[in-house]
């Protein structure tokens, strides 16, 4: 359930999120007009009965700020914002497994101030964003808070086209219909992205997508690819890839071409952004885009439902959408001059969105090319040769904070190994670290072609001499070679020493997860229906 909570009257952001996020009415709290500090703070107001997983706090700057900013003489004064605080941390203490998104401050621009905003100690502008740092410092200090860029939505659609004054005058409704939609989408995209739901792999068409013109046409040099007019479209458009794979999307290139007269671009076209190596994979021939998509994800061990395809031609696009409908296929070519405002503006958000960026995300493609290097070593030896020759290192960790984020990204990213797919926020990993009555186990990886980070966990729930196995997930990447035995003879073995005698397991079988099927039954669990496993310890 998704509570709104606001000092003004948004109220249409709920019709928003029903016919955008395909949510009922009955998903959405709306709390009344400007009672979000008594909803937050009164144990037995609606929203406190009702629980909601997602609180969305959307406070109005000059409204909020009203006896700051209109008073005889302007000074900075941060009382309610600490007040905003104390309020949210404290239903927080409460309700810990709650995530708030609230978004941040924008005071009008247009304030009498004028240029003594930019000349003096008088500075509305300064104020703002003094107030959004401690808002973001705040946010940044507990893990249920996320912020929506409010500021970032003002700057992208115009304060004065989103405010309409006449509507906030008569009946307290700050924002034209038209926005609160796009906020409602915004929240949307953000939620998705809180929750890891975003897409793995960036699949491109090349003639008319990552440069103008074919290349099989006019040659390496004479295609539309230039810092001048409509080749500086193209580069920019690279430009914005490049970036989106640097914050760890995969590329991979499936284009209808003479693979030579691509390579000649490659190695020729000093205008070229992207380069061969920012690709993880490439199908550059006359087959049906179809069959080559499908080849792509085989070959990268992720789900189709991870892939966004993005081709100029509409044929292209329709038979993919047909032949394979799980594939996000949006049309952002039709119109050259708008690619990359619609790429920023609605593929990146809605698609790829991220809350969080570590360094394992940023080297993403080495992580697969190292994959794909070892697959290639897999096949010219036994197993054995081949595990012996990866001369695997495991680390295993015990309630590690510092790995919150990560394990929470797991939960809700790993499919193929994941034994319940139960998804956890970061909250909830934190309560369950600093809870006595469950254990986090995590595992890292490291082979002679370098380290994975962490690439597994499992949530353990402790009830006296009886565990559960709430969960355990482990990265397609390293299954198949042994470490998903390994993780769990650990995970046993410390659960002895805790004087556990009897572990408790669960399999909930999904689309993805039939890799995991068995694997407590290989390793001595018995069951008699194959969802509820037991397993008796032997004393150490």
């Amino acid at each position: 359930m998704i509570a709104i909570l606001s000092n003004i009257n948004i109220d249409p952001v709920k019709d928003a999120l029903v016919k955008h996020g395909r949510l009922n009415l009955s998903d959405i709290f709306l709390a009344g007009y400007n009672s979000w500090a008594s909803e937050l703070t009164d144990d037995n107001s609606k929203l406190a009965k009702r629980q909601p997983d997602i609180i969305f706090l959307h406070l109005d700057a000059d409204t909020f700020y009203a006896n700051t900013i209109y008073s005889d003489n302007f000074e900075e004064d941060y009382s309610n914002l600490e007040m905003m605080f104390k309020v949210v941390q404290s239903y927080i203490n409460k309700h810990p497994l709650t995530r708030f998104v609230i978004s941040d401050f924008v005071f009008n621009p247009a304030n009498v101030f004028s240029f003594l905003n930019e000349n003096s100690g008088m500075s509305i502008s300064d104020f703002q964003v003094s107030v959004n740092k401690k808002l973001k410092d705040f946010a940044r200090s507990l893990p249920q808070v996320y912020l929506l860029g409010f500021e970032r939505f003002m700057m992208l659609h115009g304060y004065s086209c989103v405010v309409n004054d006449k509507f906030w005058f008569l009946g307290r409704l700050k924002y034209l219909q038209k926005y609160l939609d796009l906020l409602a989408i915004e929240l949307l995209n953000l939620i998705k992205a809180m929750d890891g739901r975003t897409k793995k792999l960036l699949i491109l068409d090349l003639d008319n997508t990552l440069w103008g013109g074919v290349v099989g046409e006019c040659g390496w040099n004479n295609i539309r690819l230039s810092e001048d007019n409509v080749g500086k479209i193209y580069r920019t458009f690279q430009q914005n890839i490049k970036l989106l794979k640097n914050n760890g999307v995969l590329l991979a290139i499936c284009s209808k071409n003479n693979f030579s007269d691509v390579e000649e671009v490659f190695e020729k076209n000093k205008m070229m952004v992207l380069k061969k190596d920012d690709f993880i994979a490439a199908r550059i021939n006359w087959k049906n885009k179809a069959e080559n998509i499908v080849n792509i994800v085989d070959e990268l061990n992720i789900g189709i439902d991870s892939v966004v395809f993005i081709d100029d031609n509409i044929v292209e696009q329709e038979l993919i959408r047909k032949s394979l409908p799980e594939v996000s296929v949006p049309d952002i070519m039709s119109d050259i001059a708008k690619i990359n405002e619609n790429f920023l503006r609605e593929i990146v958000p809605m698609f790829f969105g991220r809350v969080t960026l570590g360094s394992s995300d940023r080297e993403k493609t080495a992580q697969y090319e190292r994959n794909r290097n070892r697959n290639n070593v897999k096949q010219s030896m036994s197993f054995d040769e081949f595990l012996k020759k990866l001369d695997i290192k495991l680390n295993f960790g015990v309630d590690d904070e510092s790995l919150v984020a990560r394990i929470s990204e797991l939960t809700q990213k790993t499919n193929q190994f994941n034994m319940t797919a139960r998804r956890y926020t970061e909250a909830e990993i934190s309560e369950f670290i600093k809870s006595d009555r469950h254990i986090v186990f995590s595992l890292d990886y490291e082979d002679s072609f370098g380290s994975e980070g962490c690439v597994g966990a499992a949530v353990i729930t402790i009830d006296g001499a009886v565990a559960d196995i709430d969960n355990i997930m482990i990265s397609c990447r390293v299954i198949g070679r042994n470490v998903e035995t390994d993780f769990l003879k650990f995970i046993l073995k410390y659960l002895s020493e805790r004087k556990i005698e009897q572990v408790k397991a669960t399999f909930i079988k999904t689309k993805k997860n039939e890799p995991a099927e068995r694997f407590y039954t290989w390793n001595g669990f018995i069951s008699r229906d194959g969802r509820s496993f037991v397993k008796q310890i032997v004393k150490i």
